[in-house]
């Protein structure tokens, strides 16, 4: 399992997450780096995963064959009735050739281990793929890069300046990317809680340095829709509330 991934996992925490992006940006600080970020959410991922991708998922960490064919079975046979305060449905509704339905459901305890997996997967692929955030320590001994930091369905694409590359391009880029892994793993983008943070240094005078708070958005393509999306940009200074904490680039949260 990727050491991005902190969600639903022993020993790791929300507020390991949150550690990890101030982290981030402590050394872009530190470092004058110009530092781009894309917050983004998966649509209800436990109910949009598809089950016999989950098993194959599984099976590559080494989950037993035996094990992994029962659980999909499972999925597969199981029937599902509406509960609500006039009685339980009579009719109800499951698997059919030719007309599958997705998700490991939302209370499941195996929906948490299943999102793990698959969530893994994909954010080794595309740490792989994309060049990601670099950060080097102050006495440059030290480097690690990252592509993305994630806890459960939240996870933030980060970028860091590579050569003459705009850095808005590289996010952009980055942010394509990981929507269409998800795609493919039958998980979508909640579009409308998706937004970026651009860092890009000024220099005054007197050589003080500071946060411009110019904001540029990015565009990325709806794999489900074909649509253009276009993603805001949140400048540097707007606090937003990640796993419980209020954080910006600025650092001046409250």
């Amino acid at each position: 399992i990727t050491d991005s991934n902190w969600g639903s996992r022993q020993g790791r925490s929300a507020q390991d997450a949150a550690i990890v992006k101030e982290l981030h940006y402590d050394i872009t600080h530190l470092r004058l780096n110009e530092y781009a970020t894309m917050e983004n959410d998966a649509a209800s991922c436990y109910d949009r995963m598809i089950p016999s991708l989950i098993m194959l998922v599984s099976r590559s960490f080494g989950i037993n064959k035996n094990t992994a064919k029962s659980v999909g079975m499972t999925l597969q046979r199981t029937r599902h009735f509406i509960a609500t305060k006039n009685g339980i449905s009579r009719r109800s509704f499951g698997f059919r050739e030719g007309k599958p339905i997705f998700g490991s459901w939302q209370g499941a305890t195996k929906s948490v281990i299943c999102w793990v997996l698959m969530c893994s997967t994909l954010q080794k692929i595309h740490q792989e793929k994309i060049k990601g955030a670099t950060f080097v320590s102050i006495d440059n001994k030290t480097a690690i890069t990252q592509s993305t930091v994630g806890f459960v369905d939240d996870n933030n694409n980060c970028v860091t300046k590579e050569e003459r590359e705009p850095i808005v391009k590289t996010l952009q880029q980055s942010a394509q990317k990981w929507e269409k892994l998800l795609f493919a793993s039958g998980g979508s983008l909640e579009f409308k809680k998706c937004f970026t943070y651009v860092v890009k240094w000024t220099q005054d005078e007197e050589g003080k340095h500071g946060i411009s708070e110019e904001s540029e958005s990015i565009e990325i393509s709806d794999s489900q829709t074909g649509c253009t999306r276009k993603i805001n940009c949140k400048k540097p200074s707007e606090g937003h509330k990640p796993l419980g904490c209020v954080k910006n680039p600025n650092m001046n949260s409250r």
